[in-house]
């Protein structure tokens, strides 16, 4: 926090004014995070993209491009490796989330932060 305002990360933005929902893949991933990615999948269109990291690279992206880090499951010691996230980027490319995505309550949230930003988007441009 500086003074009232919060600080995100940004992150380049993509051409366009798009929101990003990127997970994470590699060899350990569970298909409990595939199946949670589909359902988010759905939210998919001209101003909502879907991007998938996939292999060796999805580690170093999310470590140096996105700056993802092990999150720290609420109430417990246990922590959630990149690979078990997804990360909501507004269209300005600031990260707006960090969401665990073997959590369906997180999954929740996440489909519903992005409708905000899309409602918040749409009254930007009008």
């Amino acid at each position: 926090m500086r003074g009232q305002d919060t600080l995100f990360y940004q992150v380049p933005p993509t051409s366009g004014t798009v929101i990003r929902v990127v997970g994470f893949f590699d060899k350990e991933t569970s298909s409990l995070v595939s199946e949670n990615f589909s359902i988010v999948e759905k939210l998919a269109s001209d101003k909502v993209v879907m991007e998938r990291v996939i292999g060796e690279e999805a580690g170093m992206a999310a470590f140096q491009k996105y700056r993802v880090q092990t999150l720290k499951k609420a109430k417990t010691s246990e922590t959630i490796p990149y690979n078990d996230q997804f990360l909501l980027i507004d269209s300005k490319g600031f990260i707006r989330g960090l969401y665990n995505a073997t959590s369906p309550e997180d999954v929740e949230r996440l489909t519903a932060e992005v409708k905000v930003l899309l409602d918040i988007q749409q009254k930007e441009e009008n």
